[in-house]
């Protein structure tokens, strides 16, 4: 039919209509041959299942930020808004960030870090300097790491950038260039300035090159424990006429704001909730990183255990993490024993395998895959599991059996396991474990390494119970397991503490 319309031509037609004709109709039959051609076809063998297997391992890690995440486009517009016109007007403002782990709060926070840089750079200043000057500064403090309020001041101090200190101070009306006084007395200066009568406290610029801070607090509900003089700053700062401070604190607790005092009315705090995931939602997130190497069957029933148990999204990732692995190690398994992997084995049996790896690894996951995944972490207690750990897991279980064994057998309480935890992952040269720790001391939990005890609200003072984590192994199988240099220099000597061990427990 196209060759037959290809070749009608209307000999009155105007100069050029039957070539524009014929060209349209060229291309339209090369769009109907491109729909009627077969797909290319999915490579399908060991190595490309391999492949996809080892992306979606890395995909699946809780540490991996998405460029999108599914079902909470509405606190990122939320919060996005709320910071970007805080920082239009120069004007500070307190956001509660609130929710149970595992739902999205830090990699959404990361997101809208990410988009108030997007809107300040796209923004129009007067000029380059005044853009510059503009641009606010962030910084990110992990309160469950400071031990005083002293610390607290002092961390947040450090951490911002000496430039910013100094455009911070010069808008105080040339009244507080100096860098006097406690850390306190210095942050207030910078942050909550006294209005010089002014109007503004720019500096001279109008308002219009006024520095701004957003400050993060992660795990804000610890700065209870140092006094409520440590919220009370860091709200009143925000919610002060002429504040430069942007403050978002991010917490489990739901009511934070109610029942804390926080120097400032409820109401004058914006608060955004980040509810449970459910079995939906877990199952968009799985597929959305991985989709690809699931039976879609498998994803759901991801998705359904921990919805059931927790609604957290990392027990979800790491789930389904562990199912691909199973099916990554079957493969890998196969091709060990069966020669090659492009199966041209020299006795043709490497054919076989490799036939038989390839329909196995087309490369789905099934849900016999996340049931040995789900059996693997829940039975996690075995030496084999254990030497599996990520390096931080590891360390949290020296550090409590070295703390065990101070305290002569007595459970230790999770604020001294956090701080020594801390320190060990320096010495040793993991680096900071920021923001990790309480997914490190869940995932031994949940593998019934640990048992976390305690907890809760002291009716009495309101304030939050201590919690206490009981170590559910053996010295004897740490020492053997953990056996690299950095873990055994933690973990206390054979016959040296612990419940009947060395003399100071006698």
């Amino acid at each position: 039919m196209l060759q037959a319309a290809l070749s009608s031509r209307d000999e009155n037609a105007p100069p050029g209509v039957n070539q524009r004709a014929a060209a349209t109709v060229a291309v339209a039959a090369a769009v109907v041959a491109a729909a009627a051609a077969p797909p290319p076809p999915e490579d399908v063998s060991p190595a490309a299942a391999l492949q996809r297997l080892s992306a979606a391992v890395a995909a699946l890690n809780y540490q991996h930020f998405p460029e999108a995440i599914p079902q909470r486009a509405a606190q990122l517009a939320v919060l996005t808004r709320y910071v970007t016109d805080a920082l239009a007007e120069r004007c500070g403002t307190a956001i509660y960030v609130s929710g149970a782990p595992g739902t999205g709060k830090t990699c959404t926070l990361q997101q809208v870090e990410d988009a108030v840089r997007v809107w300040r750079g796209e923004g129009s200043g007067s000029s380059a300097a005044a853009a510059a000057a503009a641009r606010p500064a962030f910084v990110h403090v992990d309160a469950a790491f400071q031990t005083s309020a002293k610390e607290v001041f002092q961390r947040i101090l450090e951490k911002i950038p000496g430039n910013v200190q100094r455009s911070l101070r010069a808008g105080r009306g040339g009244s507080g260039g100096s860098s006097s006084g406690d850390a306190r007395a210095q942050l207030e200066a910078m942050l909550a300035p006294p209005d010089n009568g002014s109007g503004s406290s720019s500096g001279g610029a109008g308002g219009a090159a006024k520095t701004m801070l957003v400050l993060t607090i992660e795990e804000v509900n610890y700065l209870r424990g140092r006094g409520d003089a440590v919220l009370q700053a860091l709200f009143g700062w925000a919610c002060a006429p002429n504040s430069r401070l942007v403050l978002i604190g991010v917490a489990n607790n739901i009511n934070l704001t109610e029942t804390a005092d926080i120097g400032v009315p409820s109401d004058a705090v914006t608060s955004v909730l980040f509810p449970t995931y459910t079995a939906v939602q877990l199952e968009e997130i799985l597929t959305a990183r991985a989709g690809g190497v699931f039976d879609p069957r498998a994803a759901a029933l991801c998705a359904k255990r921990v919805a059931v148990r927790s609604g957290d999204a990392r027990d979800a990732l790491q789930l389904a993490q562990g199912a691909v692995i199973v099916v990554r190690k079957r493969i890998e398994a196969a091709l060990a024993s069966g020669g090659s992997g492009n199966g041209s084995g020299s006795n043709g049996g490497g054919s076989q395998v490799s036939s038989n790896v390839a329909a196995t690894a087309a490369g789905l996951v099934t849900t016999r895959d996340v049931s040995a995944a789900a059996a693997a972490i829940d039975g996690a207690s075995g030496r084999s599991t254990m030497g599996e750990l990520a390096p931080a897991q590891k360390m949290l279980l020296c550090v409590i059996a070295a703390l065990r064994a101070e305290r002569c057998g007595d459970t230790p309480e999770v604020a001294a396991i956090m701080q020594r935890h801390a320190g060990a992952m320096l010495d040793a040269g993991f680096g900071t474990y920021q923001q990790g720790f309480q997914y490190a001391l869940d995932a031994l939990a949940d593998g019934n390494l640990v048992e976390v005890q305690g907890g809760g609200i002291d009716r009495r003072d309101g304030g939050e119970k201590p919690r206490f984590v009981k170590l559910n192994v053996s010295d004897d199988d740490l020492r053997a397991v953990f056996t690299e240099n950095v873990f055994k220099k933690v973990l206390p000597r054979a016959g040296g503490g612990g419940r009947g061990g060395g003399s100071a427990c006698r």
